[in-house]
């Protein structure tokens, strides 16, 4: 099993380094660039991922909550509006060390100028006001090594995008599958009161595809700092990824949340605010809901 999760790290570990070797230039490549990138799209078509603290759950859980987004692509004076109800859903696979999870939106609706249309290129007559389909991932993450006294925990995880996001005449999705891959690295500090104080960091490479028939490789990065207690969870990050394209698929992210506790019921408030070619401020309000299904699991299994 230990050789398992070695071999594991040490997989995906190269397999970020290819990616990363795999960055042509566009100007060594003769091509021109796609514009298929997150800076000229809505801001579900593909934002940078959310980071892990390289752990995993050993609970079920489901997140539903309000989205509202703020793009600033078309100017201080022309701002566009997404909205949007969300949701994720964790669920531990007959072990704490390895999770299930899907989430996405919904639906959206949103509102565009025409100085945003100019800036995402789409034709003039597609309604500036509409709503559509969002889009929908599935991840497995997988704790491969606990972490210890002296040892920090890694996890490794595994994402995909499906196609089933619309309107890719109005920019608002690029109507095609995706998918990233990351290894998380994480220690915790623990204080007399029992809280933790959080650092992990990822590296990883995102993919998806253009409309030339070929995928853009881009390389991913970030670090987290959480700190937990036991009324609330408070934590941000910072985090990245950078095409080869080179022309509006450099997303960046600041993201901060803060969840309540109250028994099995977290009401939280999520903020990012997106840098360079990410031009969306997100403010997410919700609530998470969790469930101990692997002690149900064992006690079942016991009595059997």
């Amino acid at each position: 099993m230990n050789k398992l999760k070695i071999f594991l790290t040490i997989l995906l570990a190269d397999t970020i380094c290819i990616a990363a070797l795999s960055q042509v230039p566009v100007e060594a490549s003769h091509y021109r660039p796609t514009g298929i990138a997150p800076k000229f799209f809505g801001p579900y078509a593909y934002p940078v991922p959310d980071l892990g603290e390289a752990k995993t759950s050993d609970k079920l859980t489901l997140q539903l909550a309000g989205d509202v987004n703020i793009g600033h692509i078309g100017g201080k004076n022309a701002l566009d509006y997404t909205y949007a109800p969300s949701f994720k859903l964790v669920i531990p696979l007959w072990t704490d060390r390895v999770n299930l999870s899907c989430w996405g939106e919904f639906y959206e609706w949103w509102q565009d100028t025409e100085a945003t249309r100019r800036e995402r290129r789409y034709y003039e007559q597609n309604a500036l006001k509409s709503h559509g389909s969002g889009q929908v991932w599935l991840g497995l993450d997988i704790l491969a090594l606990r972490e210890k006294k002296k040892c920090p925990s890694i996890a490794i995880t595994a994402n995909l995008l499906t196609a089933a996001g619309g309107k890719y005449d109005c920019a608002r999705h690029y109507d095609a599958p995706g998918y990233h891959f990351t290894a998380e690295i994480g220690k915790g500090i623990t204080f007399r009161d029992s809280s933790t104080l959080r650092f992990s960091g990822t590296v990883g490479f995102v993919c998806w595809q253009t409309d030339r028939g070929a995928q853009n490789d881009a390389v991913m990065f970030g670090i987290k700092a959480s700190y937990n207690h036991r009324i609330f969870t408070l934590g941000t990050e910072y985090a990245s990824y950078i095409g080869w394209e080179k022309y509006g698929d450099a997303p960046q992210t600041i993201k901060a949340r803060l969840d309540f506790h109250v028994n099995r019921f977290s009401p939280f408030i999520y903020y990012v605010h997106g840098i360079k070619d990410y031009p969306f401020d997100q403010i997410k309000v919700g609530l998470k809901v969790s469930f101990d299904v692997l002690k149900f699991i064992k006690k079942e299994t016991t009595r059997h």
